[in-house]
């Protein structure tokens, strides 16, 4: 009887072993710690831009004094999410392990209810519990005892973002609600949750966490299949559409190789439709930039040539810190030929290496046709990377109108380019380093915010549950009135 009650807690201890997750000694945390700042200061070249090196090296060094317990990569990656404000450039990531996404995806239980930020409150908009009594547009105010503004606010915080921009990270915590929320606050089995009931009554929901594929299922039960973004739905990545004296040109995105995937080529495309455009007297173009997340910049610099009838230069220049890496052996891709090639497509300038050669750093031409009537261009927080350059360059000649909400991207500059995955060699938490600075040849102040636009326009929960475009009506009823 002993043997097999001593078998039995050697199991159980086994099991709840394996069940938790590995921790890292404070000399492993700070030798991680010490990489990630190190790689930082040597690579990235617009470090300091939006917050000095004394809040930098003040945010480490607290960091670092903490570091006096053993923690898992998921309380470590709470201590230096933080850092990611201070950076202040939305192409710089952090990531967790292949191990904590896999075990997210098919072991954790996770938040099971869809949310929308409106009026600074958290709304509930789509419900994918067990629970059928939870509605649509039910104020959440706590979690588990605490202020839903204050949990936003929090997640809202470990976010990247560029500059001082919130539309960007704000839209990603909302989206991604369930997952941040147990990043940051952990993975507790049931949610106790006070809501405000469109009704104005007052009632507290006891909300079992739940598996992901489990979440899936019980949303596409209530509110069907939700839309396969559009490079898996076999739509192209540029459309245009006229109706009248009106056209709509939908850009997707400026990556020259999503753009070969799904339709024609960013050449062909923008020659045929400013023909179309010029052949149908449009006198009003709508250009939708929403949701798409940049790319390259020849295309942007094509699609500026047909809008522009001067001679027009993008970049002001394009900078790097360093061209080799300082910890080669942790980074999970290499410069490889690129870094071959550096030497030659590089000048030193000071303590900067200036990129030449680079498409935008020399005048480009206007192309035929040109449109010359009016332009509406409709912007949200994940119009970002090349499309904040391409607002940029846009609002800096004044080429026409912007509604929607404030680009996630930063129309002064970025750090991007090269980017390659740091991995930190304890932790597994990978860093994605940008190596280049692009900056734009603008005028306006860099107010470390995207731009803003001459109509600023949300949707709202209902307009999203209602499947309306309140950003595209107000715009068409703008043209209507002759606007």
């Amino acid at each position: 009887m002993k043997h097999i009650l001593l078998f039995s807690l050697i199991s159980f201890l086994c099991v709840w072993g394996q069940a938790q997750d590995p921790t890292f000694s404070p000399a492993q945390l700070k030798e991680d710690l010490s990489i990630l700042k190190r790689n930082l200061e040597s690579v990235h070249p617009a470090l300091y831009q939006y917050h000095p090196k004394k809040r930098l090296d003040s945010a480490f060094t607290a960091i670092e004094a903490n570091l006096n317990s053993p923690l898992t990569e998921v309380e470590f990656f709470r201590r230096i999410s933080p850092l990611l404000k201070l950076i202040a450039n939305g192409h710089t990531h952090f990531f967790n392990s292949d191990a904590y996404r896999e075990k997210r995806r098919n072991k954790d239980l996770i938040f099971p209810l869809a949310v929308y930020w409106q009026n600074e409150q958290l709304y509930l908009i789509r419900n994918a519990s067990l629970d059928d009594e939870l509605e649509v547009g039910t104020i959440i105010r706590k979690i588990n005892g605490k202020s839903s503004q204050e949990i936003f606010a929090h997640l809202v915080d470990q976010e990247t973002r560029d500059g001082y921009n919130k539309t960007l990270p704000m839209l990603s915590v909302q989206r991604a609600f369930g997952s941040k929320y147990a990043l940051h606050y952990g993975n507790p089995d049931i949610y106790e949750l006070d809501m405000l009931l469109p009704d104005g009554s007052e009632k507290v929901f006891k909300v079992d966490a739940l598996p992901l594929d489990t979440i899936q299922k019980k949303r596409n039960e209530r509110y069907g299949e939700p839309s396969k973004p559009w490079y898996q739905n076999g739509i192209d990545a540029y459309t245009l559409e006229i109706e009248g004296n009106t056209a709509v040109m939908t850009l997707r995105t400026f990556s020259k190789s999503w753009i070969k995937k799904n339709g024609p080529s960013y050449k062909k495309f923008f020659n045929e439709a400013f023909k179309k455009i010029e052949e149908a007297n449009i006198e009003h173009l709508i250009i939708d930039l929403r949701d798409n997340g940049g790319g390259d910049p020849k295309p942007t610099i094509k699609l500026f040539a047909h809008l522009y009838d001067n001679p027009f230069t993008f970049y002001e220049r394009l900078s790097m810190v360093s061209k080799s890496l300082p910890d080669k052996k942790y980074y999970k891709e290499k410069l490889g030929l690129l870094g071959a090639a550096l030497p030659f497509i590089t000048k030193k300038e000071g303590d900067l290496y200036v990129l030449k050669g680079v498409a935008g750093l020399k005048e480009s031409k206007p192309a035929k046709p040109y449109y010359s009537g009016k332009a509406y261009f409709l912007t949200n927080p994940n119009s970002f990377s090349a499309t904040g350059e391409m607002s940029a360059i846009l609002k800096e000649h004044n080429r026409g109108l912007f509604i929607g909400e404030e680009a996630g991207g930063n129309p002064n500059q970025n750090t991007s380019g090269i980017m390659l995955p740091l991995e930190l060699p304890n932790s597994k938490i990978s860093v994605l380093m940008p190596m280049i600075l692009f900056e734009m040849n603008v005028d306006f102040e860099n107010t470390g915010r995207g731009v803003i636009p001459d109509h600023i326009i949300r949707p709202t929960m209902q307009d999203l549950i209602d499947g309306k475009d309140p950003v595209m009506d107000f715009t068409k009823e703008l043209i209507k009135k002759g606007k």
